[in-house]
């Protein structure tokens, strides 16, 4: 058994393989206040010539994913997690009801953040308790947000499930039209696939439907499925929260945002922050389309098509972002 004293032993060696098992070792006992002592060492480690902010790191991970509400809220609040798998902020949500980890936070954007994070997964925030953009409890008509789960050595993020695509009867392309603050609006979606990882996006606006916009894009056999508004909301709120295969994930609370403004983009009043009716409305005058080309695709997508009928323009996205094994709850499998 690792004991306090071959801890110190290994960080004084720069012993990073040592470090991580006597991590391991701790979160096993759940001795939290031993692990916030070596996560402190471990960030002066370059005091003594070492760089262990790998172990530094996952020791605050762990503690914020394990930890007592206290110590949790402590490292969200001193720490970057540059590093971690998800977002401090979101990953204590996950772990800490709002109730127990809001009296250790102080006012600031690390609280901000959690609060935002708690409001995703259903808790309600007083107007008074933390400053947010957006209303501080689920609107009557947004969904139940996909959620991620972390557990000690990985991130469970499983996307939307999405309607059957089926065929639909070709037709002729749209005629193109300039909308940059919609076509941005989307695109804003997946910006860590683009600027972090190497994952590519094209979008387009037409005159004409929703089908026509896609036909813009990509000529061939096409598949879609009409979507309740609900479900879009839904769909794009899951991809803004994603990093992709290689980019850092942002949070549910910053993909319900993200969404948002995209719907916001898509009625042409991008205004920030927006009034929650007047999303709810826009929602509902819009037509939402998921579609499908017949290729292979391993890794993260997003086909969307959006329709406002009653302007009879209509925009689509085509992003996707490589993966070389398919990630754990990967929208490409959806169907």
């Amino acid at each position: 058994m690792n004991t306090d004293h071959d801890v110190d032993l290994h960080i004084d060696r720069g012993d990073l393989d040592a470090i991580l098992r006597s991590i391991e070792t701790i979160c096993d006992r759940q001795d939290w206040v031993e692990l916030a002592r070596v996560n402190n060492r471990c960030r002066r480690g370059h005091e003594r010539g070492h760089q262990l902010w790998p172990a530094a790191m996952y020791g605050e991970y762990r503690l914020v994913l394990g930890g007592t509400p206290d110590l949790a809220a402590q490292v969200v609040v001193e720490s970057p997690g540059v590093f971690a798998v998800g977002p401090l902020a979101e990953v204590a949500a996950h772990a800490h009801l709002w109730d127990d980890i809001e009296p250790h936070l102080p006012k600031g954007a690390a609280r901000n953040q959690v609060a935002a994070e708690a409001v995703v997964r259903g808790d309600v925030i007083a107007s008074d308790s933390a400053e947010l953009e957006l209303p501080g409890a689920l609107q009557g008509w947004e969904p139940d947000y996909d959620l991620a789960e972390y557990k000690p050595d990985s991130i469970h993020a499983p996307s939307t499930a999405l309607p059957v695509r089926r065929p639909i009867d070709e037709v002729a392309p749209g005629r193109l039209r300039t909308d940059d603050v919609a076509e941005q609006g989307l695109r804003d979606l997946v910006t860590p696939w683009l600027s972090s990882s190497e994952g590519s996006c094209v979008t387009v606006s037409v005159v004409g439907s929703a089908h026509q916009a896609i036909a813009a894009l990509r000529r061939g056999p096409i598949s879609a499925a009409e979507l309740e508004p609900a479900q879009a909301l839904r769909l794009m709120a899951w991809t803004a929260a994603s990093g992709g295969a290689q980019g850092r994930r942002r949070g549910a609370a910053a993909g319900r945002a993200i969404a948002w403004h995209a719907v916001a983009a898509l009625a042409g009043d991008p205004a920030w922050p927006p009034h929650p009716d007047d999303i709810g409305e826009w929602l509902e005058e819009l037509r939402w389309w998921a579609w499908d080309t017949h290729d292979e695709h391993r890794g993260w997508r997003l086909r969307l098509a959006v329709e406002d009928p009653q302007h009879g323009v209509s925009w689509a996205i085509d992003a996707h972002d490589h993966e070389r094994a398919a990630p754990q709850g990967d929208p490409s499998m959806d169907s």
